[in-house]
């Protein structure tokens, strides 16, 4: 069985994000669903949302209703990227060193928990 262009970078996508500890799973519309949803919707290990949307080639745009889907994940604060063939090398590099992403987020976090919760004494910490 032959894959296709897309799925070729679907494949690579899978293996970078496996090799990463990026936990994802890849939604199928089946007519319930919400459509325009990224091919792969993903946690990093630091707690970041990631959704993947793959095209063949960057000559390959996403869709109306995909690009209003990732914009409306990047206004919520998640990673939302286009990986295509042209830029897979691009994406392994950037998230070859999720430390970085991970203690980032995790200062903000913190600091972000402890200004909105300094009221609320019955809120247990954990972190």
């Amino acid at each position: 069985m032959s894959t296709t262009p897309e799925g070729k970078v679907k494949k690579q996508v899978k293996k970078v994000l496996d090799e990463l500890g990026i936990v994802y799973f890849m939604p199928v519309n089946t007519g319930l669903g919400k459509a325009g949803v990224s091919d792969f919707v993903g946690v990093m290990p630091c707690g970041l949302a990631l959704f993947i949307e793959t095209k063949a080639t960057e000559k390959d745009m996403p869709t109306e209703l995909q690009k209003c889907w990732l914009r409306r994940c990047d206004r919520a604060r998640a990673i939302a990227i286009v990986v295509d063939a042209d830029n897979l090398e691009v994406f392994r590099d950037a998230f070859s060193n999720l430390e970085v992403f991970r203690d980032a987020f995790f200062n903000l976090a913190i600091d972000h928990l402890e200004a909105r919760l300094a009221d609320a004494p019955s809120f247990y910490r954990y972190l």
